[in-house]
């Protein structure tokens, strides 16, 4: 567990990191080559540096459960083996209690800067990492980030990542390698295309209130098979669209967004939608989507099958309301010859309600309504629509959970769904109540979500469910 320096601006000295103004490393990627810096260590970074090649930082190479740190400080920060840079030497940050982003900082506060000049020079991070903080990486090209190996990165913080310094290079994140990363705080700019690219096929990648600046016209984002998550991300400063899905080249996987925000011309997704695709959007909007005084609810799932969005003239009277601007229900909008012709179907986000258990049977029904005409024919069965719900265990004395569903049994013949009378506004007709059983013996939260199963054809119908449901 060493203290390792990195003084990007040495030009002399035994270049083996022992203390930051005689002897440390003088090049970032010396001191990040994956074995002059190991589990446990804390490599400490100062100054500049310009190089003219690609430069990659290499982490350790093996999983370990106390990886290596990396932290910038200030230009005067000392250190030696024995005697750590002191709390006030590192860059500050909103870790320690600025209001300004540690990457963002000037004068004797201004962060380590590792910039590659020359045309085509990259920026590659890889390998196991615990913490990165407090750096500004400049790559001229391309910047790779979890590529080339197995990677996991538990903390990417308060770093600027900019691809494209020069040119138009973007961002390459994942590369068919089994990997993690959780950026906070940071902020990803790039060059003219600049747009955040990800080709894990086995990946995690979680941005936690970070700034994105890429300007690529045809779409901010554009990626290959992934789990990506966008927690209260700042998408404004460029008014393309955030989804680039143009040619079939774009997300096949899974993108979570919430309580980002976007630009007020910013289109959620461009181009077609290609299978094992779901990007959820939820209280994500531009400023203009929110009023003073009233609630902010938004949500616009997009999906292979179709899209889920948020629905406030087509309302079940005594439904779901958000307290403040009124009543809403959720609109299933299915694609032309979606749902059962792919086996997915167009499956709802998981609602969850609480629920009080005493071992007595309790029965859970929600309400659907479509936008056909109000007739007999043109209600659903319960293969074509149903619900899905996880409930405590109703067996005492356990901690489980029971799953219930009210899809038809297979090789069944297919049942009407119960018809219901109840209102909703103008142009929601032929309303229908779908119902499940469940006795919990103990007190809980359960969930459910509504699947949409039918093939509609040329023609798809739009379904509206309350999205809270009723126990009796």
């Amino acid at each position: 567990m060493a203290n390792i320096y990195c003084n990007q601006s040495l030009a002399t000295g035994n270049d083996d990191g022992t203390n930051f103004d005689t002897d440390a490393y003088k090049l970032l990627s010396s001191a990040l080559d994956g074995t002059n810096t190991g589990a446990g260590d804390t490599l400490w970074v100062k100054n500049n540096q310009a190089t003219s090649g690609t430069v990659t930082l290499k982490g350790v190479a093996t999983f370990t459960n106390n990886p290596p740190r990396v932290i910038g400080c200030r230009s005067d920060a000392t250190g030696s083996t024995g005697t750590p840079p002191t709390a006030a030497m590192i860059i500050p940050g909103l870790r320690n209690g600025s209001s300004t982003r540690a990457y963002d900082q000037t004068s004797a506060d201004a962060p380590p800067t590792l910039t590659t000049s020359v045309a085509g020079s990259d920026i590659k991070i890889e390998g196991y990492f615990g913490l990165i903080y407090g750096l500004v990486l400049q790559a001229a090209d391309v910047f790779f980030l979890c590529e080339a190996q197995d990677s996991i990165i538990n903390a990417l913080e308060e770093c600027h990542l900019r691809a494209g310094n020069s040119e138009d290079g973007l961002f390459n994140i994942g590369g068919g390698k089994p990997s993690f990363c959780r950026l906070l705080n940071c902020k990803l700019s790039g060059g003219t295309n600049g747009r955040l690219g990800i080709s894990s096929k086995s990946g995690k990648f979680i941005f936690q209130n970070c700034i994105h600046d890429h300007p690529p016209s045809g779409g901010q984002i554009r990626a290959g098979i992934y789990d990506f998550e966008f927690n209260g991300s700042d998408f404004t400063a460029q008014s393309h669209p955030i989804l680039d899905n143009a040619s079939g080249t774009g997300p096949e996987g899974n993108t979570h967004f919430n309580n980002c925000s976007i630009h007020a011309s910013s289109a959620l997704v461009t181009g077609s939608i290609t299978e094992r695709f779901r990007a959820e959007f939820v209280q994500t909007s531009s400023v203009t989507g929110k009023t003073t005084g009233g609630s902010f609810l938004e949500l616009d799932i997009i999906t292979s099958e179709g899209d889920i969005v948020l629905e406030t003239s087509r309302v079940r009277t005594g439904g779901a309301s958000d307290g403040g601007d009124g009543a809403w229900s959720l609109a299933f909008c299915p694609g032309v010859n979606g749902t059962r012709t792919n086996l997915i179907g167009l499956v709802g986000p998981w609602i969850t309600q609480k629920i009080v258990g005493d071992g007595t049977s309790q029965t859970f029904t929600v309400h659907i309504a479509n936008d056909l005409a109000e007739d007999a024919g043109n209600k659903y069965n319960d293969d074509d629509v149903w619900i899905e719900v996880q409930s405590p265990e109703s067996a005492a004395g356990t901690a489980d959970w029971d799953y219930a569903t009210t899809q038809m049994d297979l090789e069944a013949t297919p049942a009407e769904i119960t018809t219901e009378t109840e209102t909703w506004g103008t142009g929601a007709n032929n309303d229908q109540a779908v119902s499940v059983s469940m006795s919990p013996d103990y007190n809980g939260l359960f969930r459910w979500r509504l699947v949409v199963a039918k093939n509609f054809g040329a023609t798809p119908d739009t379904i509206y469910l309350d999205p809270i449901g009723i126990l009796s």
